[in-house]
């Protein structure tokens, strides 16, 4: 029997403080994240909320496969569809990555295939570009080829 995943289109929000008045970081107040920090944080929260047990059903097997780290500082997480709802939960508990304190995660979408996260992240991105928060298309181009290689070799 395979596992029915669920991709979870979430963001991460900074203080208002902290951002011009497009709404894009000042380059001086860029976050220095990865993936695998994000990861780490949500199990952290996984662990307060549910438990060893409950952190071992729904964070073990969660797993952030994109990140754009540079401008939008949108990210994709995979996780089993019985423990969409405890994952999307922490994500909202979670309020620091790292070393960066006061943030918020909110969740844009909730896909349940691969094909139908690229196009609503294709989507999400047109979005961001034509609000002109890309400086240039190329960005948002090679965001949308690495979220295509990072999904195409794992999932489909």
């Amino acid at each position: 029997m395979r596992i029915k995943n669920r991709y979870i289109i979430a963001q991460i929000l900074k203080p208002i403080s902290t951002r011009n008045q497009s709404g894009v970081l000042s380059s001086d107040e860029k976050m220095n994240i990865s993936s695998r920090d994000i990861q780490s944080s949500i199990r952290e929260i996984m662990i307060e909320l549910y438990g060893e047990v409950g952190a071992g059903n729904y964070g073990n097997t969660s797993v952030v496969k994109f990140f754009d780290s540079e401008k939008s500082l949108i990210f994709v997480i995979r996780t089993p569809r019985e423990g969409e709802i405890q994952v999307r939960f922490a994500l909202s508990c979670v309020k620091s990555v790292r070393d960066k304190k006061d943030i918020i995660i909110r969740t844009l979408s909730v896909n349940s295939c691969p094909r139908t996260c690229m196009s609503e992240l294709r989507r999400i991105f047109e979005i961001y570009y034509s609000k002109n928060l890309y400086d240039d298309i190329n960005d948002w181009k090679n965001s949308s080829e690495v979220l295509f290689k990072l999904l195409d070799a794992t999932d489909l």
